[in-house]
């Protein structure tokens, strides 16, 4: 199954911006930022094209509905100073340590963990450490804690009280953003079928810098729309950084929104589209990439959280 991704092409000055239905300008008047405080509020919808239903209480209605920092607003580093590289169009209305922990796998384990708690499904926040040892909230707010001799990681009792505490679940993720990375988190996470990629979809590097990006929003094209054989869905990226960063959406190959279609081979720059290698589903990226490289050719793999 092949899917496409519409973007800027390689800025040579010649038009090689990639062909896109009528109702997408992808340069020039392009989709064009709309006041708002959310992530679904925030990005206008091109005519034709409809936002994909999400159920309230699930991970992908939580994802949509994340808060965004004013328009306009730079993305900042864990140390206050503004991140250099602009590749942002929103930065994500939530909080970030003054330490440098919380990198590219730390914000995805961020935003499931939040949504978790907030929906105070406590048994479903676990985490996997690099050596393989699971951390359990539950267990933490039961007032054990870790002990770590070398490669060997324990629980041990230091507290009678139960505290389930925003403070203390914070406190848990430092420990985990400490003890974790891409490897570690892609490890708990399944392959998703192309017919799975949507919002909740988190996108890993298969060769460094190892980052990852998660989908927060899909929009998808209207059957009555005179060019819906195209089958594109839009998406939303958001993504962290090492050094720690606020969590950012991000540009688009230059637009807000990255076109997800079944038509990428018949386009040259900024492609996305599935492929099975090694048995494996796997995104590749070409063109203008999704994270911060020009021009270069990754391999992602797609993963999604399925936790009973």
């Amino acid at each position: 199954m092949a899917t496409g991704c519409a973007g800027r092409g390689s800025g040579n000055g010649s038009d090689s911006t990639m062909q896109s239905p009528d109702s997408i300008e992808m340069v020039g008047n392009k989709m064009k930022f709309k006041p708002g405080n959310t992530v679904k509020t925030r990005y206008e919808l091109p005519e034709g094209f409809h936002r994909v239903k999400t159920d309230e209480g699930t991970f992908e209605h939580y994802l949509q509905n994340l808060p965004l920092k004013p328009e306009g607003t730079v993305t900042h580093l864990y140390d206050g100073t503004e991140k250099e590289k602009r590749v942002a169009t929103s930065v994500i209305d939530l909080d970030l340590d003054t330490l440098d922990i919380q990198h590219s796998a730390g914000a995805i384990i961020r935003l499931w963990a939040e949504y978790l708690f907030s929906t105070g499904q406590y048994e479903k926040i676990h985490f996997k450490f690099k050596n393989g040892f699971q951390c359990d909230y539950p267990k933490w707010a039961q007032g054990f804690r870790i002990k770590q001799d070398g490669s060997r990681t324990r629980w041990y009792k230091a507290g009678d009280e139960e505290d389930y505490s925003y403070e203390s679940f914070r406190e848990y993720l430092r420990i985990v953003f400490r003890n974790t990375d891409s490897h570690s988190l892609a490890k708990e996470m399944k392959d998703a079928t192309p017919e799975e990629f949507g919002i909740g979809t988190v996108i890993f590097n298969s060769r460094p810098p190892y980052n990852a990006a998660i989908v927060v929003d899909m929009i998808e094209m209207d059957s009555s729309h005179p060019k819906n054989y195209y089958n594109f869905k839009p998406i939303l990226l958001a993504q962290g950084g090492d050094p720690a960063q606020e969590i950012e959406i991000l540009k688009g190959n230059g637009d807000e929104w990255c076109l997800f279609g079944e038509k990428a081979k018949e386009m040259k720059h900024g492609c996305i589209w599935i492929t099975q290698e090694k048995g494996e589903q796997q995104l590749d990226v070409q063109g203008g990439n999704l994270w911060t490289w020009d021009n270069e050719f990754y391999v992602k793999q797609i993963k999604k959280y399925y936790y009973e």
